[in-house]
């Protein structure tokens, strides 16, 4: 993928919750590489944790089992929820979930 310098550096300046802040990091080696099949299994138990042992309730399991009860009020909140459902459906269809990169990323790693 190409772009050019200024349209990069309008992305890297772009505001908001998510943005980078023209943050960059530099690495260098220092040392020999660790044992990855140790750090892989560490990193995907403690991934696993945090899933099921969320900080808030909108997170992990805890968020799945939320929204599961929240949905189940939403017909009594609005007079025409069949329209409500199809503008959420349409808005996810459209923006995506906000996860579904990572989600796909991770399941192609946990894959490999």
């Amino acid at each position: 993928m190409k772009t050019r310098l200024e349209t990069l550096a309008l992305a890297r300046s772009e505001k908001g919750p998510m943005s980078s802040k023209n943050l960059s990091y530099t690495i260098q080696k220092s040392g020999d590489a660790p044992q990855l099949a140790v750090i892989i299994r560490e990193a995907i138990s403690r991934n696993a944790y945090e899933f099921l042992n969320p900080p808030i309730r909108n997170l992990g399991i805890k968020g799945i089992e939320k929204m599961s009860s929240e949905i189940l009020k939403w017909p009594s909140r609005k007079p025409d929820i069949s329209h409500e459902l199809s503008l959420t459906a349409s808005l996810m269809e459209r923006a995506g979930t906000g996860g579904s990169l990572f989600r796909n990323l991770y399941r192609d790693f946990l894959k490999e």
